[in-house]
């Protein structure tokens, strides 16, 4: 190793700094000026990320940043390779540190970091990585499970926070639902200021207001009632009541005849006729209400689509046409949708449930971390995972769609072993026992 580089070294572990102020020090900026010269090896570059001081490490992980983001570096080099392992990073400290240094980068690099950094264990990484994804359209989704699910209070107040800089059109009923569900009453307040920003950013904005909404307007125009805030949130108090009464009133279901008190001896055939016709039905079709998907993992589309949550995607029928066909096939009857962030994989996602659905398929959303999600003991997502393959083998119309499928990787690996939940989903996918769907 170059002299200079483990005199640098030495002057940083001697001052005894926190990360927070070892990295303004004058022996951190020139250990990543040595470390970022041409003449300088990758040997030298390994060996810091690899060492045992935090401040070390972050330094190396700094030029791999600069030289993968912005030098142009290959995102399949070494340099990238550092990056994704400073993602895991053994100091809390230099993860956050990294997730600071990504906010505002649109690398696809950058993205795939920060989507590792926001299921983080640490909530003091995944509040930085929340921060990090402002106005980043590509992260709206994680931002709303992250508002959803995490146990932290701090980074589910600072997600309705950020998603006031979101697209309106992409957060603005998701928001509504999350105020309706948030018990905690600074996160409803936190929640009910972002829909007034929102607001104040779109003023022109207009959302067709269907009567499926009724309850989560109703609810909105309470919980603003009860709080006393309507002076403090003009906009959205005016959209919520006026909203709500622009739904017209069901109409008038039609008087039904009134029916023998006893029944007549025509009613009691019609009756057991009833019943030999169902006791005449295949097994399969009584039991087909039983085949639901399980409770406690993943979202039901159908529930979805009935809603109005489900985007359109327009033309796109020979990709459509081509995934049908693939889940119909022999063999492996699995999916991947590949592409840049904003080209409409959800989009077809979506739009294949629609058609599907129509169909009397039942699609379930399952999202990595749907796996884990109040999970304290070893074993337990695998319990939750055999529930739901063994629902998706036993249904002929069954499929498990999974957004962001690059992170079952991770999802559910122990420290020193092997096995995920992409692992284990592997066999089946690949015998054709499930189909799924990914992107």
């Amino acid at each position: 190793m170059d002299l200079r580089i483990e005199r640098l070294i030495q002057d940083l572990i001697g001052s005894d700094l926190e990360l927070a102020f070892l990295e303004r020090t004058r022996a951190f900026g020139e250990l990543v000026r040595l470390l970022s010269c041409e003449p300088a090896a990758e040997a030298d570059l390994s060996a810091c990320a690899a060492h045992p001081h935090s401040g070390v490490r972050a330094a190396a992980i700094e030029v791999a940043l600069r030289s993968v983001l912005e030098l142009g570096f290959p995102a399949d080099g070494l340099h990238a390779a550092l990056l994704h392992e400073g993602a895991f990073d053994v100091d809390w400290l230099v993860r956050r540190r990294l997730c600071a240094r990504l906010k505002g980068r649109e690398h696809p690099l950058a993205r795939a970091l920060l989507k590792t950094l926001l299921y983080d264990t640490e909530p003091g990484v995944r509040h930085a990585a929340v921060l990090a994804c402002e106005s980043q359209r590509a992260f709206d989704e994680l931002l709303i499970f992250r508002l959803r699910q995490d146990s932290s209070l701090p980074v589910r107040r600072t997600a309705a926070a950020v998603l006031g800089r979101a697209a309106i059109d992409t957060v603005w009923w998701s928001l509504i639902r999350e105020v309706r569900r948030q018990e905690a009453p600074e996160l409803q307040l936190a929640l009910l200021q972002t829909l007034e920003r929102l607001l104040a950013r779109h003023p022109d904005w207009k959302e067709d207001i269907k009567p499926s909404d009724k309850g989560d307007l109703a609810a909105l125009c309470s919980i603003i009632e009860k709080s006393g805030l309507s002076p403090h949130l003009p906009r959205l108090a005016e959209w919520a009541t006026t909203s709500l009464a622009a739904i017209p009133a069901p109409p008038e279901p039609p008087a039904q005849p009134t029916q023998p008190t006893q029944p007549t001896q025509a009613s009691r055939d019609d009756e057991d006729h009833v019943i030999e016709l169902e006791e005449s039905q295949p097994q399969d079709a009584r039991n087909e209400h039983k085949q639901a998907p399980p409770a406690d993992i993943g979202t039901d589309l159908g529930a979805e689509l009935k809603a109005g949550r489900l985007s359109r995607a327009y033309e796109c029928e020979s990709v459509l046409a081509t995934l049908e066909e693939r889940l119909e096939a022999a063999g492996s009857r699995s999916a991947l949708l590949v592409g840049e962030p904003g080209v409409g994989k959800t989009a077809i996602a979506h739009e294949l449930a629609r058609r599907l659905i129509a169909r009397g398929w039942v699609v379930l959303q399952v999202t990595p971390s749907d796996f884990l999600v109040n999970t304290k003991y070893l074993g337990e997502w695998q319990t939750r995972l055999n529930q739901l393959t063994a629902w998706a083998e036993s249904h002929p119309k069954a499929l498990i769609y999974i957004p962001e499928a690059h992170m079952l990787s991770d999802a559910g690996r122990a420290s020193g072993q092997q096995e995920s939940v992409a692992s284990s989903l592997a066999p089946l996918v690949a015998a054709g026992k499930i189909r799924v769907l990914a992107e």
